[in-house]
């Protein structure tokens, strides 16, 4: 089977022909290429002539391999780069060993597997193959929707966009003394905190989807960072209700300073989260 690279973002499509549209980026078949095995077209035709039978009789003792022959389908040939693959971010690594931490999620080797190229099983083959392998259980409707139309990378934009400018209208209001800009901060960190039950809530069926509720650094970070939001805004909004005019009070400084460690907090979230995505293009 083909396999198509989409210039635009790397996404890899496998078929007889380009998609119509690229099912990440939206790129049309024209951005499309195919992916050529250049190592198969420059080996020596004489050396793909081995026959299954050849193979058969290497791999049970009765013949010693031919030492030009190719290695058996699914054994990487001496010399040649091993590809491992991350099971928590997909990320792939070229070496004899996996690496010692993922670049993209920080996940340890013990989460990398080795890419081994097989043949594709008969019908009879596949008809006995074990029931984990057959089928797996798939998520719920509402989980699918969340993973598929990347709903917290939409979410996100929430805090990202909101609470910045909510520490402007604050740092406005507390050292101008804009009582107009101080309410406006208010109702920006309001809005903020409605929605973090759903910006919380795909992120977590993102990570548990996705990257396997693995508990990496990168993760655990952004969990915090999180965390760290959420209490800052609740402090803020609870505060503010109980002295309203928290932005001229002797506390304002500190308030200020609160609002600023959530905008921080914000930031270093989606910094990672970015990295989680676009960490894997080539």
């Amino acid at each position: 089977m083909k396999k198509w690279e989409c210039k635009v973002c790397g996404y890899i499509h496998e078929g007889d022909e380009p998609p119509k549209e690229c099912p990440v980026c939206g790129a049309g078949p024209e951005y499309f290429t195919e992916v050529v095995n250049q190592e198969a077209e420059s080996a020596d035709p004489k050396q793909a002539e081995t026959t299954q039978a050849d193979v058969k009789q290497v791999e049970t003792g009765q013949a010693e391999p031919a030492a030009d022959a190719p290695p058996p389908s699914g054994k990487a040939a001496a010399g040649s780069a091993r590809k491992w693959e991350c099971t928590v971010c997909g990320y792939i690594h070229e070496g004899d060993e996996p690496p010692k931490e993922c670049p993209v999620c920080g996940a340890g080797p013990e989460y990398f597997k080795e890419i081994v190229e097989k043949e594709p099983k008969t019908l009879t083959e596949a008809a006995l193959a074990p029931e984990g392998e057959k089928t797996k259980s798939a998520p719920g409707f509402l989980r699918r929707q969340v993973t598929k139309h990347h709903l917290h990378p939409i979410a996100v934009h929430t805090p990202n966009g909101v609470l910045p400018m909510a520490l402007v209208f604050l740092a406005g209001a507390v050292f101008f003394s804009w009582t107009g800009l101080e309410a406006a901060a208010f109702f920006s960190l309001i809005f903020v905190l409605a929605t973090m039950p759903f910006v919380l809530a795909t992120g977590f069926i993102a990570w548990q989807d996705l990257y396997k509720g693995t508990v990496t650094k990168i993760f655990a970070v952004k969990i915090a960072a999180s965390m760290i939001v959420c209490t800052a805004l609740v402090a803020l909004v609870v505060w503010r209700l109980v002295d309203p005019a928290v932005a001229s009070s002797e506390g304002r400084w500190v308030y200020l300073t609160i609002c600023f460690i959530s905008v921080a907090a914000a930031g270093i979230a989606g910094h990672l989260g970015g990295k989680l995505v676009f960490g894997m293009r080539r």
